[in-house]
């Protein structure tokens, strides 16, 4: 069960990204509390089986990609990064993976993130500039946008401001600042309740997080309140009131 949802995550539904990859690591050994936060994402999937992943064909100037981490999340206290990479308001892409370095600060995570994901939305713009190259279309030339809510993790990769612990996190800032000094690449500031990666890295609840989800999956024009009506949300609340 939890490889199909895994499947479904990563064709369909990534807001179900981040259980799922909790889930993944304890298909070993379950335990009775691990039951239940599968049932409760299969409850989640059966109020929200209206929300759809829309491929929308308006036209779009460049790459857009939204990066985020959370800080220490993890049982080992490790972070969480999570990447959304959009063409217009389609998601193409997303990542949502553990870390593999303990960082000391929020700082650091978004930087160990900004510094991992950043080629993701490159790789795709160079598969748009040879597929414009080799059908003899228009080749997009706009800078790949790069949204960031941490405004210190800007600063320091702007700027070269801040001081990283370590030579490996300077050299991290280093490799971001050298793409925003060669023109290759921009940042800019979003807030929280606006980062759509902010789905895949911590776990969030309410029309906060309701929105998010449609705004990721690109239906929100289509679903303009939970799950299509006001008592989806009543039904969810008292399903995980019976699963506690």
């Amino acid at each position: 069960m939890v490889a199909k949802l895994l499947y479904l995550g990563k064709r369909g539904r990534p807001d179900i990204l981040l259980p799922v990859q909790s889930l993944c690591t304890r298909v070993k050994a379950p335990t009775v509390e691990d039951e239940k936060k599968l049932e409760r994402v299969l409850g989640y999937l059966q109020l929200t089986k209206c929300w759809i992943r829309v491929f929308d064909n308006s036209p779009f100037d460049r790459v857009r990609t939204y990066i985020d981490a959370s800080f220490a999340i993890h049982a080992d206290r490790k972070s969480q990064s999570g990447c959304a990479v959009l063409l217009g308001n389609t998601l193409v892409h997303e990542t949502c993976r553990k870390q593999k370095i303990i960082t000391l600060n929020s700082t650091e995570a978004e930087l160990v993130a900004l510094s991992d994901h950043i080629q993701e939305g490159e790789l795709i713009k160079e598969f748009l500039f040879d597929m414009g190259a080799l059908c003899d279309i228009p080749v997009m030339d706009n800078v790949h946008l790069v949204y960031q809510d941490n405004k210190p993790t800007i600063t320091m990769v702007a700027t070269g401001g801040g001081k990283a612990r370590t030579k490996y996190m300077r050299v991290r800032a280093g490799y971001v600042k050298e793409r925003l000094e060669s023109k290759e690449l921009e940042i800019e500031y979003v807030r929280t309740t606006n980062m759509l990666a902010d789905v895949l890295t911590k776990p969030l609840s309410g029309e906060g997080y309701h929105d998010l989800v449609r705004l990721l999956l690109g239906c929100s024009k289509f679903q303009s309140s939970y799950a299509g009506n006001r008592g989806v949300k009543n039904k969810m609340v008292q399903s995980n009131e019976r699963a506690t």
